[in-house]
């Protein structure tokens, strides 16, 4: 069964971020936001919380969530909360998606659902001694050490984000997820997704059996209807990328002015063209703030409210210096000569900074050799006529 809507989950330094990334989303979308009071009674199994920290434990799961209601889209910000820790933000904190998770009809407890089948997904790889060790050892690392949650502490060989494109386990809450459309200024379109390809299995072989439409080669669409289903676009990173690039969100709005004018002045945020070709070949804005540190938010306008999927996609800075040590460029790379600050390391070079930079990031000396060959496509032997 084609799955109608997709709940993205992304992994928040702490509550207060997710929050701040809901609001700053809403603001500018005016998307609505889902209530996230925990209703987790009847679940089967235990729940995420109690997996980790037990039943006991000031510590905690925070969920808030908001939804796209064109595309039945619904991003889902999960964050580590100790009641008796004081939140602190810093210039280090971004967003991690982990779970992309398909569902068919709309449930009343559309979160605590989403929660489980994460539960699940943590116990089908490791055992329930191993995830409260992993829990222990969460509530260390961001209580103790103060460092940011990563999802490698929660994921066993967590290399891509969860896929289940499954529907929804069931509830015995059904019902109608009530989302008003009428005043949105802005739908989420479509989500592109980097990977490093494996030989056994990635994100291009996990969508290409699944049952979603494909609009255009090398695009899935969720089936919601009338076109409006949510666009998954796998991007596969390069042999010598040594880092992906963030997730892209890419919304559809009226007026691309307006939403520019609205983020730059009143929410202080920062935009950038990509994609402008002239002759009246509208781009994208990429979109910049504290909040949504970790994703690349774009924002395309369209003269009807039809999306038309185009095979191609504009890759930003991020990906073109994927394959580049962070130490050896400059902050003015990026920046484009907004709020532009001295760089460190002007003027400080040597002739072994590249040495050092390689030494400290070994393993691209470790790289292990291609197990497929590559395959050349050449033109048929065909006798000429």
């Amino acid at each position: 069964m084609t799955p109608s809507g997709a709940i993205l989950t992304f992994l928040s330094p702490n509550p207060r971020y997710s929050r701040s990334a809901v609001e700053f989303l809403n603001k500018i979308f005016n998307l609505p936001r889902i209530n996230t009071e925990s209703s987790s009674a009847g679940g089967v199994g235990p729940s995420l919380d109690e997996l980790h920290f037990g039943s006991s434990s000031s510590s905690s799961w925070h969920s808030t969530a908001l939804a796209c209601p064109t595309s039945g889209t619904i991003l889902h910000f999960l964050s580590f909360d100790d009641k008796n820790k004081h939140e602190k933000n810093d210039n280090t904190q971004s967003l991690h998606l982990i779970a992309i998770q398909g569902y068919q009809d709309p449930i009343e407890d559309m979160i605590d659902s989403s929660r489980q089948r994460l539960t699940d997904a943590i116990l089908s790889t490791q055992s329930t001694l191993e995830a409260r060790l992993r829990g222990v050892g969460i509530s260390f690392m961001c209580n103790v050490v103060g460092r940011q949650i990563n999802p490698s502490w929660i994921f066993a060989n967590h290399n891509s984000p969860l896929f289940d494109l499954n529907p929804s386990h069931k509830s015995s809450q059904k019902g109608t997820l009530s989302i008003a459309s009428e005043n949105n200024r802005g739908k989420l379109r479509e989500l592109a997704l980097p990977f490093f390809p494996e030989p056994c299995i990635d994100i291009q072989t996990t969508l290409s059996k699944s049952s979603l439409t494909r609009p255009l080669s090398g695009l899935y669409q969720l089936n919601k209807g009338n076109n409006d289903g949510l666009i998954l676009r796998p991007i596969p990173a390069a042999e010598e990328d040594l880092r992906l690039s963030p997730p892209s969100l890419v919304f559809q709005c009226e007026s691309i002015a307006d939403v520019q004018t609205k983020i730059e002045t009143q929410l202080q945020g920062y935009t950038f063209k990509i994609g402008w070709r002239g002759h009246c070949q509208l781009g994208s804005l990429m979109v910049s703030h504290p909040s949504i540190l970790g994703l690349d938010i774009r924002i395309s306008e369209t003269g009807t409210d039809d999306w038309v999927p185009n095979s191609g996609f504009d890759e930003a800075q991020d990906s073109l210096l994927a394959g580049s040590l962070e130490e050896l460029q400059s902050a003015r790379v990026v920046s484009e000569g907004k709020s532009l600050v001295n760089d460190e390391k002007t003027n400080k070079g040597d002739c072994w900074i590249e040495t050092r930079a390689n030494i400290s990031h070994p393993s691209g000396f470790f790289r292990s050799p291609k197990k497929q060959a590559v395959t050349v496509a050449k033109p048929p032997s065909i006798p000429y006529e």
